[in-house]
């Protein structure tokens, strides 16, 4: 089996591996403290064509709000994840009869699932693992309709001080990842391939976690080089460290990232829905880039624990930092019109060369069938200029 094989098969294995730890089974990891959790529902194994979940309304006492379970690809939120806090503050769901519960995973690969076996009606992820899982391998029901992510947010990162200057360097390292179900594991493989390693030999990946578990497993040296997102290295510059990102084949810029997913049969059935749930991290966004002090601040009235361990201004500052990470990434010069959410086919298709070029995948899928651009104009049906305004005139 030649090295393109090998990495494919890897993959295949990451897929299986986190099925198997959503049945309740479970596989040994490589070292390191972190530990591999499922997601807070167990998920069967998803089918050609598992259940399609449809939301049911409330009671009357609830106002008739349209509860939507909507996994998220990390198990701790951080300042990075604010738009989500806005929308749920600000009333930006409920103003499109929605009822909101966010449902933290272990990755990408894990929110993915989730949705293709049915526990949530809708998901936030990256590209790589909803691509993955379109592959006739898996058959997985499931498509994009609304993308946050326009440039991707993974990289390969070491600390400042390092001797590693190039991803070659890598060979027989220690590579941290927040869990075997991140698309840091994918990432870290694509990156290595690309460098001329091969991924599965010549990497060793380890599973540190996120936040002070991740933090001291770099700190301690237990890893020589992390596969995280741009936030999530913003964060730990937070607690006083420094990164460098190693260089990375220029294309990989421009690829698109993390979209909102949902099953095929649930996007056609749901569509003022989709709308609804397009609509509303639209308008979070736009908020959170006008104001992004007031943003963290909404996400610490959301998530108080999870503020940044830092007192008075040192603590908005670091958080503001985290957050405008994110930015670079919500926007692309080609999309049209300054259109929000919408796919563009071209970087699609450079994505999926880069995933062929690489044998992340065996089979070349239809553009068509990752994503969809029909609900687009009506979610950029509303006033940008009246949510700026709401966002610079906010008030704890």
């Amino acid at each position: 089996m030649n090295k393109k094989m090998l990495l494919l098969v890897g993959l295949v294995l990451i897929f299986s591996l986190v099925v198997a730890a959503s049945c309740g089974g479970g596989s040994k990891q490589q070292a390191g403290k972190g530990e591999d959790k499922p997601a807070p529902a167990p998920a069967p194994a998803p089918a050609p064509a598992p259940a399609t979940p449809t939301p049911e309304p409330k009671t009357q006492e609830s106002s008739k709000l349209i509860p939507i379970r909507l996994t998220f690809p990390t198990p701790v939120m951080s300042e990075g994840n604010a738009v989500w806090s806005v929308a749920l503050r600000m009333g930006y769901f409920k103003e499109e009869g929605l009822d909101v519960q966010i449902v933290p995973t272990s990755g990408s690969t894990d929110s993915t699932i989730q949705v293709a076996a049915g526990n949530a009606q809708a998901g936030f992820a990256s590209s790589v693992p909803l691509i993955i899982g379109l592959q006739p391998a898996f058959g997985m029901r499931i498509k994009a309709f609304y993308l946050l992510d326009q440039r991707t947010m993974w990289g390969l990162w070491v600390p400042a001080d390092s001797p590693i200057k190039e991803t070659k360097e890598l060979r027989d390292k220690n590579v941290g990842v927040a869990s075997m179900g991140s698309s840091g594991v994918p990432w870290a493989k694509a990156f290595a391939a690309d460098a001329g390693l091969n991924p599965d030999k010549d990497l060793n990946l380890v599973v540190i976690g996120v936040g002070g578990q991740a933090a001291s497993a770099i700190q301690g040296g237990k890893v020589d080089a992390i596969s995280f997102w741009d936030y999530g290295v913003s964060m730990f510059e937070t607690m006083g460290m420094k990164f460098r990102r190693l260089p990375a084949n220029p294309l990989l810029a421009n690829i698109p990232d993390a979209p909102l997913i949902a099953q095929t049969a649930f996007i056609e059935k749901n569509p003022d829905v989709i709308v609804g749930l397009g609509r509303a991290v639209a308008k979070a966004s736009v908020f959170s880039l006008a104001n992004p002090e007031a943003a963290v601040r909404i996400f610490w009235e959301v998530y108080p624990a999870n503020k940044i361990k830092a007192e008075g201004d040192a603590a908005l500052q670091g958080g503001v930092h985290v957050l405008k990470t994110r930015f670079a990434t919500w926007q692309a010069e080609d999309v049209p019109d300054n259109k929000l959410g919408m796919f563009v086919e071209k970087r699609f298709n450079d994505l999926l060369d880069f995933m062929q070029s690489q044998q992340l995948i065996s089979v070349r899928v239809p553009v068509p069938s990752i994503y969809t651009n029909d609900f687009i104009d009506r979610i950029n049906d509303f006033d940008r200029e009246a949510v700026r305004r709401q966002a610079r005139e906010y008030k704890p």
